[in-house]
């Protein structure tokens, strides 16, 4: 998910307990990972906790090419909040392979407002992306462009990795014409204000002649 956003992402740490198969993987694969992220402009979370309250939270961060053992992330516009960076330690990375969700718990070599570096440890972790908690979204409004298309809905729920939205043509418009493999563009809106604005992929989507179901990332 290529995002352009007017706010830092936040959002809960997936949750672990959810998958009881979990896979190794090298630290090798986790670099070949991180490439192929930044080769196709996505993004990956950084998870932080807050040592006395307990909380959590995740922001989006863009990974730079790499082949040793240290990796570099920049923020997400429009960078960590202060209170991050004054406040919380880094807990995990979380990245998705397209199926899978893989793991690492970095030691952190720097942090800043514009990045962070990490040593990219020896083994990491893969576990199904269905096993990520999804949180409940509330007054969140989606518009989907692709080649002249327009799509207009609500934001249904969202994970760390990915989000639903139920969508509906714009007047005398329909699904036809809409390339599933291709990307999109999405808008984010909350009571007029945009919160996100970026380019997607469409990994799942079902559709009647009126209403479509999209998960996008």
């Amino acid at each position: 998910m290529n995002q352009n956003s007017t706010e830092a992402p936040l959002s809960d740490p997936p949750d672990r307990s959810a998958d009881e198969t979990v896979q190794k993987v090298k630290g090798s694969d986790l670099i070949n990972l991180f490439n192929y992220v930044n080769f196709r402009e996505g993004t990956i979370f950084v998870g932080f906790g807050h040592p006395t309250t307990g909380e959590s939270l995740s922001l989006a961060a863009f990974p730079l090419p790499t082949d040793q053992d240290l990796l570099a992330c920049r923020w997400m516009p429009p960078g960590i909040p202060a209170r991050v960076l004054s406040s919380f330690q880094l807990k995990e990375v979380l990245v998705s392979d397209g199926q899978h969700l893989v793991l690492i718990e970095g030691q952190t070599v720097s942090l800043d407002r514009e990045q962070v570096v990490l040593r990219v440890p020896e083994f990491g972790s893969r576990k199904l992306a269905r096993a990520v908690v999804r949180h409940p979204a509330v007054d969140i409004d989606v518009e989907v462009l692709q080649n002249g298309l327009r799509f207009r809905g609500s934001l249904v729920d969202f994970s760390a990795v990915s989000f639903l939205a139920e969508l509906t043509p714009l007047p005398g418009g329909t699904f036809h014409g809409l390339n599933a493999g291709g990307p999109v563009t999405v808008l984010l809106e909350h009571q007029g204000r945009l919160l996100f604005s970026g380019e997607c992929r469409i990994l799942r989507l079902q559709k009647s002649a009126s209403r479509g179901s999209f998960v996008l990332a």
